[in-house]
């Protein structure tokens, strides 16, 4: 049974006042973060769902054995780049398709495993956010693609999914941030240093420590 791998990438950015995903953001582009996720969960490449005017990441991404799938709907709304995104996995004949969004810097290798792998491809799995709204990153299984091919689908997916008596939910904790202003990728940069700085402190302390119990 396969799962598809989906990163949503065609929104058009109007809260941020420009294209976001390009924007750099702890010495990354916003868009590779999430790229960078998904290869460290140790998935192979799947597809970017992209507007006509293609983002450098993405296209840096295909040159590594990404997909890219246009949107010429785009400016119709998330709906529409689900559905995209549905109709590929579709037509790959994959059994369920994971969900994520390119604008999400935090999340975890750990938290895409979760969503990719977590029980059977038949099992819907989605991100508990605070307040106990479901949403993506959000594995879809096949049974639940045709619901999911209109309009409206950015609307209708959480309450699709809440209804399912199989569906997985799974928090997400300080990974679920996403950047919508200038503002949000400020702290989004933020949070990765921080990140970054208490990963460096525990292989230190680590090491450290090993060394001590070798002599």
């Amino acid at each position: 049974m396969s799962v598809g791998i989906y990163v949503l990438a065609a929104g058009q950015s109007t809260r941020f006042g420009a294209p976001k995903l390009d924007a750099m953001c702890a010495a990354r582009p916003l868009g590779a973060w999430i790229i960078a996720a998904i290869e460290a969960a140790g998935l192979a490449p799947g597809t970017i769902i992209v507007p006509p005017s293609t983002p450098r990441f993405a296209l840096e991404a295909e040159r590594s054995g990404w997909t890219l799938a246009i949107n010429a709907d785009a400016e119709r709304g998330l709906s529409t780049s689900l559905a995209r995104a549905i109709g590929h996995a579709e037509d790959a004949a994959h059994d369920a398709a994971a969900i994520f969004l390119a604008d999400m810097p935090l999340i975890t290798a750990a938290h895409v495993r979760t969503i990719a792998a977590a029980g059977q491809p038949d099992r819907p799995v989605a991100t508990l956010y605070p307040g106990g709204t479901l949403g993506v990153p959000a594995r879809l299984p096949r049974a639940l693609f045709a619901a999911l091919t209109g309009g409206g689908a950015d609307v209708g997916a959480a309450a699709l999914l809440a209804a399912q008596p199989t569906l997985r939910a799974i928090t997400g904790d300080t990974d679920l941030h996403d950047v919508d202003s200038p503002e949000d990728l400020a702290q989004a940069e933020a949070m990765l240093i921080e990140r970054r700085s208490r990963r460096e402190i525990a292989r230190t302390d680590f090491g450290l420590i090993a060394r001590a119990a070798r002599g």
